[in-house]
């Protein structure tokens, strides 16, 4: 049985004494004297045991004795100076025998050393002096609340704030000084993040103290142990009075200034309709008179044939260019008109049907010129069908009219997906996939200093008398393409080809 004591003692590092209270004479363990800082073969004497304990201590060691010898149970801590001067704390527990007499006569007890822990409650104690020092000199209201959301702590500043006690705070008390018009709607929120155990926050008014109302922004964030387990929410309030009121006047600037943009843009979008009515009509007024002219000038062709007048013949060339010019022209203008504004809904169509309908319709043009025309399979992807008939038809028409002397055309369509860098280097949305289709043909080219200008509306690098056309086309390319949130390129140099490279997305 001593030896399984002796065991156990040393298993719980505890140091084991006892003390003839008649005689003063000590019975202790090695562990007891290597607590109190003795060497291992020391006999120290009671009275040497006794100058271990600091001076501060030893009255609580006395009267720890005088209750031991009155209730047979001891229970005392104390702080020993070993001789390195270093501090120890010891918890003493003993009980005390009595003879038939009923005198004490005798002592038996254990010690263990319990610096570690006693300095570790010490430093929680500071730490949690330091929190509480930092939470009441902090400018903003924080709180505590434990795993069933109920509130423990709040700091000076909140009481400050509310002018409800402390106490008054613990509990759902927090929400007495929130409006009524809010706190039912701030409980429901907090729930809401309590179940869930994640970050939640809240906007309420609070009636301060001094009767102010004023706007709070709180924000809670879940704690656990270290075992993962949830133990409650540590938060903050923060007055968002000024910045709530900055936020009303820049609302009410906001509406402001959108109601005066908004009567902008009705007399603008009224301009614009009365624009497109005059459009329409000058264009079916023009093209009328442009009939008329085209119709006389026929019949006076006929009859100045008929008196054989050359002079008259070359006017009557003249006129019939001009008005056949004119007649393009205002066309070229009402389908840059229609293109600025997208009226159909885009539409899943295939790129191939529209390519062969656009070299359906220059057949004959095809044929004449010897053309050759080469193109990859191109996509299916969302578009307006005719803005991409005439973005073709426009892009075909160029290659062939712009031809080279004594060269047949050869037309080169090609298609490819962009890649990541690619989408980067054009600025495009990383998530979205997009195509690039390039026209490339073997005509006359231009510089490429004019790569920008060529897009810009009835801008031309060619005399008229050479080539046909009103310098619209590739305004209108851009448009379309433009309007389909794509991207249109030009690369040439002069009397080797042109490339469009033409990025569109497939959605």
């Amino acid at each position: 049985s001593e030896q399984r004591l002796q065991i156990a003692a040393q298993s719980a590092e505890l140091g084991t004494w006892e003390l003839d209270l008649i005689t003063k004479e000590p019975v202790y363990s090695e562990r007891y004297l290597a607590i109190l800082g003795f060497e291992k073969n020391a006999r120290p004497s009671h009275e040497e045991l006794l100058q271990r304990i600091h001076p501060d201590d030893k009255i609580i060691r006395e009267r720890a004795i005088a209750a031991a010898l009155r209730t047979g149970i001891l229970d005392v801590e104390v702080r020993l100076i070993h001789p390195d001067n270093s501090i120890h704390w010891i918890r003493g527990r003993g009980k005390v025998f009595y003879n038939e007499s009923n005198v004490p006569f005798r002592m038996l007890g254990t010690i263990i050393d319990i610096t570690v822990e006693k300095r570790a409650f010490s430093a929680l104690q500071e730490s949690e002096l330091l929190f509480k020092t930092i939470a009441n000199v902090a400018p903003v209201g924080l709180w505590l609340t434990d795993k069933e959301g109920k509130n423990h702590f709040v700091n000076d500043t909140w009481v400050e704030w509310t002018g409800i006690p402390v106490k008054e705070q613990y509990g759902n008390g927090w929400l007495s000084p929130i409006l009524k018009e809010d706190a039912q709607r701030v409980t429901g929120e907090f729930n809401m993040a309590a179940t869930r155990k994640e970050y939640f926050t809240s906007q309420f008014r609070i009636r301060r103290k001094d009767g102010q109302l004023r706007w709070c922004l709180t924000e809670g964030f879940p704690y656990f142990n270290n075992k993962g387990e949830f133990e409650g929410y540590a938060g903050s309030v923060t007055d968002i009075t000024d910045r709530k009121t900055v936020e009303a006047e820049l609302e009410k600037k906001v509406d402001e200034r959108t109601r005066e943009l908004n009567i902008v843009n009705a007399a603008l979008e009224k301009s614009n309709s009365e624009l497109e009515q005059f459009a329409y009509i000058a264009s079916h007024d023009l093209q009328e008179p442009l009939r008329k002219i085209k119709t006389f000038v026929g019949r006076l062709q006929e009859l100045s044939n008929e008196r054989n007048d050359p002079q008259a013949a070359v006017y009557m060339e003249k006129i019939v260019n001009a008005s056949g010019r004119m007649s393009d022209l205002i066309r070229d203008l009402l389908e840059y008109s229609r293109t600025t504004k997208v009226i159909e809904p885009p539409v899943t169509i295939d790129l191939n049907e529209v390519l062969d309908n656009v070299l359906s319709d220059f057949e004959l043009m095809i044929v004449q010129k010897g053309a050759i025309i080469k193109a990859d399979r191109l996509p299916v992807l969302k578009a307006v069908p005719h803005q991409m008939n005439q973005l073709f038809n426009n892009l075909v028409s160029n290659s062939l009219k712009f031809l080279k002397e004594n060269t047949n055309p050869v037309i080169t369509i090609t298609c490819t997906s962009l890649n990541d860098e690619e989408k980067r280097a054009n600025k495009l949305d990383s998530e979205k996939e997009y195509t690039r289709i390039i026209f490339s043909d073997n005509g006359i080219g231009f510089s490429n200093e004019f790569s920008e200008a060529i897009f810009e509306i009835f801008q031309r690098l060619n005399p008229r008398h050479a080539y046909a056309g009103s310098g619209i086309g590739l305004s209108i390319c851009r448009k379309i393409v433009a309007n389909h949130h794509g991207i249109i390129k030009a690369d040439s140099s002069e009397g080797s080809g042109a490339s469009f490279h033409i990025i569109l997305p497939v959605n």
